[in-house]
């Protein structure tokens, strides 16, 4: 299943998203086939605004945070809320619904005590955090 394939070999999030703009250093996109999800900033692409595109986001790279981290290096902040926990080895599969209407569900890995500190349960708000550097855009 997907949770034993995520804590003993990785994950990867696929997600579709819509190519917004380039800036110098890095290009803007909103997640979701129509391009009206959450806006995502990743390395500079040479992809050309409005391109549809596939964003890769390993589960292990995403940080989580029960409010919104000031004064940080990353340059993505999503608002989720978990769907499900589940306990896989000595790790935790977390899944998070980042639009309850339109966008698709993330995985990430957490580890228990992560899970414990924060007092993570379904239907909790959080953040993920992930560096531009970490998210890949696929053809």
């Amino acid at each position: 299943d997907i949770y034993t394939t995520a804590a003993t070999e990785g994950f990867e999030n696929i997600v579709p998203a819509v190519i917004c703009a380039h800036h110098e250093h890095t290009t803007t996109l909103r997640l979701g086939a129509d391009g009206a999800g959450q806006e995502v900033s990743v390395m500079r692409t040479h992809h050309a605004p409005q391109d549809r595109v596939l964003v890769g986001i390993p589960a292990h790279d995403i940080l989580v945070a029960t409010s919104r981290i000031r004064g940080i290096s990353a340059r993505n902040y999503l608002s989720a809320t978990i769907l499900e926990i589940k306990a896989v080895d000595h790790k935790q599969i977390v899944t998070v619904h980042l639009d309850r209407t339109r966008a698709p569900t993330i995985v990430i890995e957490l580890t228990g005590d992560a899970v414990e500190e924060l007092i993570l349960t379904p239907g909790s708000d959080l953040w993920l955090i992930a560096k531009s550097s970490s998210i890949t855009v696929y053809e």
